[in-house]
């Protein structure tokens, strides 16, 4: 094996939810990719074709994981890009290998519907924000929680 050829890098959204002084998390249960019961936020990859294509926005997969993983819509016009907004990182996943991946993060201004399970590969729950410093949190979630709060303290 080529120890100089880089792993390819996975195209990824994330979605943050605000409500109060919470945030809306997602807990990986033991069909998830994740590694079990870690926390993070709604987000997954984007759909790519054989060519590595995108088959859709970025917004639009932040629509379809914050659905699917959720329940919750959001409109594309209410998902906001943000200081600080993008990501690369080594993510390890519950199979033991490690996957390279790129995240871009929205913070979405307006939801609806109601909050759901999925299926048992997450579990939505809200999360005091004092509380994520005791979480056991995917890499860069609280980076990326942290510049969407700076960002929103600055842009409002």
């Amino acid at each position: 094996m080529d120890t100089n050829v880089l792993p390819p890098i996975i195209p990824t959204i994330g979605i943050i939810v605000f409500r109060e002084d919470e945030v809306l998390l997602v807990r990986h249960g033991s069909n998830a990719g994740h590694l079990k019961d870690s926390l993070g936020i709604p987000a997954g990859r984007i759909n790519l074709n054989n060519e590595f294509t995108p088959l859709e926005t970025a917004k639009a997969a932040a629509v379809r994981e914050l659905k699917e993983e959720t329940g919750y819509h959001v409109d594309e016009v209410d998902l906001q890009p943000f200081t600080g907004n993008h990501f690369t990182a080594d993510v390890p996943r519950s199979d033991g290998t490690t996957k390279r991946m790129s995240w871009d993060v929205f913070i979405a201004q307006k939801i609806s519907g109601e909050m759901r399970q999925s299926n048992d590969e997450t579990t939505p729950v809200w999360y005091k924000i004092e509380e994520l410093d005791s979480l056991t949190l995917i890499v860069n979630v609280k980076n990326a929680i942290d510049n969407a709060l700076k960002f929103l303290q600055e842009n409002q």
